[in-house]
């Protein structure tokens, strides 16, 4: 028996999927459809983990069906193309009669190294009705896009909305949420690295018939007592924190 099926579930419950109801997330997700919604070119920052996949899939989910929605990832593109990309909607008609897509919304994904070129390209097919709105997803925000767009930052999570993602997928399973607590902080008040080592540990707990407590998780994660000051510096920074492929849909 797997070990999580021990406690009712069919399936892992730390499995890392897009999750639309990504706690503390929901103002964002609201920010980014009205931006689309109003026509604006719109920049999403955040790092590895914070909801980035949860709110494409979202988007994709709100705005598909009439393919004038293009997905494609910026970093894996050999040579970027606005007009190629909005050709093909029409498949091979658009390249034979140089169709192009009007009122497209584009989503640029991994596009941190977007050249000045490029996004002066985006704004310009948008400003002749091609575009009707963009959404790029970047870590950092180049210099030449200030004043031209609509800024979102995913928000960081703190220690409690880290128990109640936890909790809404494991409900009752016997881990108290100080051990929790403990975990994200151990992984770097990362949302997708909390989920990881929750199910390391928990998954090792139950095969061992073991109890969960801050010992067992230092044990199972190789935490070092020279990693504990890092710890505490993490939760005070994190403290003041708080406060490719090209798809039509």
């Amino acid at each position: 028996m797997i070990w999580y099926q021990k406690y009712g579930f069919l399936e892992n419950p730390f499995s890392i999927k897009p999750n639309f109801g990504l706690v503390k997330q929901e103002n964002v997700f609201r920010k980014v459809v009205e931006g689309i919604n109003n026509g604006k070119i719109i920049i999403v920052t955040g790092d590895y983990g914070e909801g980035k996949t949860s709110l494409l899939k979202f988007l994709i989910k709100s705005f598909r069906g009439r393919r004038n929605l293009i997905y494609c990832n910026y970093d894996a593109m050999d040579k970027f193309d606005v007009e190629s990309l909005l050709r093909g909607k029409y498949w091979i008609l658009g390249k034979i009669f140089n169709l192009k897509g009007k009122n497209m919304i584009l989503l640029l994904d991994e596009a941190d190294d977007i050249e000045e070129a490029h996004f002066n390209e985006i704004v310009k097919y948008k400003e002749k009705g091609y575009l009707s709105s963009v959404v790029l997803f970047v870590k950092n925000i180049r210099d030449f896009i200030f004043n031209k767009a609509l800024f979102v930052n995913l928000e960081k999570i703190g220690e409690d909305d880290a128990v109640q993602l936890v909790r809404n997928r494991i409900k009752d399973f016997p881990i108290s949420d100080e051990v929790i607590k403990y975990i994200f902080r151990l992984s770097n008040f990362n949302p997708r690295e909390l989920l990881k080592n929750c199910e390391e540990v928990c998954k090792y707990a139950v095969e061992n018939n073991l109890e969960i407590d801050e010992e067992l998780v230092k044990k199972i994660l190789n935490v070092a007592p020279k990693d504990e000051g890092k710890i505490v510096l993490n939760v005070l920074r994190n403290r003041r924190a708080n406060s490719i492929e090209e798809l039509y849909y």
